[in-house]
């Protein structure tokens, strides 16, 4: 599902690029922008594949360690928690404010 967002994006992309008599140069710009940032953004649940392999690790005794139990967890939050800066990023007004 990632790999056909991302080549939806990229198609996207192309065709903002290569519509240039419809919109401005600054109009698409910011499109183009916005487009990369929703991509990047529909691929940030791929990062929760290290909170599933910490799991595994511990559920399996692999490893039996304190800090993994904590790590499991933390790096869910930690992704969830990089969402709204993603957002804030690739927003140009958003950007400019902070």
């Amino acid at each position: 599902v990632f790999q056909v967002i991302v080549i939806v994006g990229k198609l996207m992309y192309r065709t903002l690029g290569a519509n240039i008599s419809h919109m401005s140069e600054k109009t698409r710009a910011i499109h183009m922008e916005i487009i990369r940032g929703l991509v990047f953004q529909a691929c940030l649940p791929t990062l929760y594949s290290f909170a599933v392999g910490t799991y595994v690790v511990g559920q399996f005794n692999i490893l039996s360690l304190v800090p993994l139990e904590y790590i499991t967890h933390m790096a869910g939050e930690t992704i969830a928690s990089i969402s709204p800066f993603v957002t804030l990023y690739f927003v140009r007004p958003y950007r400019r404010y902070v």
